[in-house]
């Protein structure tokens, strides 16, 4: 599961080079090759990535966990070294795991601010977004002036218009009746925000999208997958729940919900963890 996942983010970094770069292989993918999932170009080569990368993690997500001084694992597990090793820059941002998208697009405007100070690069970068993480860097882009830092997003997994399974929780944590209060409040007593949660939803979105424009000086790129998961899967709750309102889905985003800009693929028999190396068996 894990080289499936890794090859299937290399795919996407490849085909961002070949928008990025302008090539002329890219050119000719025509939009039946995109919608039916096709591969981008065999001849492009990740080391000839013109921009570092960025990777942004998604909701409840991190850069990497340590036990003490070592590390355990990487959100985005070796990705970074398998782009690394094809002499790609990459830079692994970290924020907060709950809060909403317009506190975390702008941590992320700031660890790139911060890049640019250290490193002297004074160009912009491919991003690199799972799940929420591409919302984060839709608002960055957006609303914060984040064009001048981003050359392309490649979503991976983002509920752009939203997820029933957060429409779901949500209602259980914060139900418009007394109760609603309560919820909140014990959530933020263990430092737990639910803005970050309520972003997620299929009406936050929604308006999201009406708000958030894409730029024009930016590519857009989306990558979806499915699985039908088994009983016993963790994800099993999440996925009836989503399939019950939009059909295919990783076991928490539906493939409708992931397309944005143009489609790379649909990847079939993946779900939401196994999209950035990180899988169950079940």
């Amino acid at each position: 599961e894990y080289m499936g996942a890794l090859f299937f983010m290399l795919r996407a970094f490849a085909t961002v080079l070949a928008a990025s770069a302008g090539t002329a292989a890219f050119s000719r993918q025509t939009s039946a090759e995109t919608a039916a999932g096709a591969p981008p170009p065999s001849r492009v080569r990740v080391e000839d990535l013109k921009h570092p990368v960025v990777l942004c993690h998604g909701y409840l997500g991190f850069d990497s966990l340590a036990m003490g001084n070592t590390k355990v694992i990487e959100y985005f597990n070796g990705v970074r070294a398998a782009l690394e090793a094809k002499g790609v820059r990459v830079i692994v941002t970290a924020v907060d795991r709950t809060s909403s998208v317009a506190v975390r697009s702008s941590q992320i405007k700031k660890q790139l601010e911060d890049d640019r100070v250290k490193s002297g690069y004074g160009g912009r970068y491919n991003v690199i977004a799972h799940s929420m993480g591409g919302l984060d860097a839709r608002y960055l882009i957006s609303r914060l002036d984040g064009e001048q830092y981003v050359a392309s997003l490649t979503t991976v997994g983002t509920p752009h218009r939203g997820s029933p399974f957060a429409d779901y929780v949500l209602s259980l944590l914060a139900p418009e009746s007394a109760r609603k209060s309560l919820g909140v409040k014990l959530l933020e007593l263990v430092g737990v925000s639910i803005e970050g949660l309520r972003d997620l939803t299929t009406a936050t979105c929604a308006s999201f999208n009406m708000e958030i424009t894409d730029s024009p000086r930016v590519r857009y790129f989306s990558v979806a997958s499915t699985k039908d998961v088994a009983p016993v899967h963790p994800f099993y709750p999440s996925f009836v729940v989503v399939a019950r309102a939009e059909g295919p889905n990783d076991g928490l985003v539906s493939v409708q919900s992931a397309k944005w800009g143009t489609h790379i693929a649909t990847v079939p028999n993946m779900d939401h963890c196994e999209q950035i190396g990180l899988g169950f068996t079940a």
